[in-house]
């Protein structure tokens, strides 16, 4: 697996988020729209929502972007995970070294339930949850694409060895 780092988004990102929305599978994948301009993205960067904690996915060698992650806190101990790699960056080991990341920054928050959410033929983000420790739990219809279910996972950071 490629190492990642994360960081705060900054408007420099603004192009690269832009281009990951003109990806059939962004559009297909994300709540990202497929109209996405550069405003909403300087808008993004610049209006953090509250009991979110978000972050860009860089490459450790050069730092480029690959993609965004957040955990959205549900209550003191749980948080919503979700994530994007850019189309340049998938098939890499991206999403799962950077879910791995912030699954420490979720410890650092005190967080100990963890919860994510992908469609179901969304196959590569359903492998990514499970080899990171996701257990499947159910699934419910997308809002956005009732003819798909939405499948959840969680994962207790309680019962997990932390300090790897």
């Amino acid at each position: 697996m490629e190492r990642v780092i994360l960081r705060d988004p900054t408007i420099a990102d603004a192009p690269a988020l832009v281009r990951c929305s003109e990806d059939p599978l962004t559009q297909r994948f994300t709540t990202i729209p497929a109209n996405y301009t550069e405003k909403m993205a300087h808008d993004w960067i610049a209006s953090p929502r509250p009991n979110t904690h978000r972050w860009v996915i860089c490459d450790s060698q050069d730092a480029s972007f690959q993609g965004a992650i957040d955990i959205r806190v549900i209550d003191s101990h749980r948080g919503n995970i979700g994530y994007h790699v850019s189309p340049w960056a998938r098939g890499r080991g991206r999403a799962s070294a950077a879910l791995e990341l912030v699954k420490e920054r979720a410890r650092e928050l005190g967080l100990t339930h963890l919860e994510l959410e992908a469609r179901e033929d969304n196959l590569a983000s359903r492998r990514v949850a499970e080899k990171c420790g996701f257990t499947q739990t159910g699934s419910r219809p997308d809002e956005r694409a009732p003819e798909f279910q939405l499948i959840t996972y969680e994962l207790q950071l309680s019962q997990e060895a932390s300090g790897r």
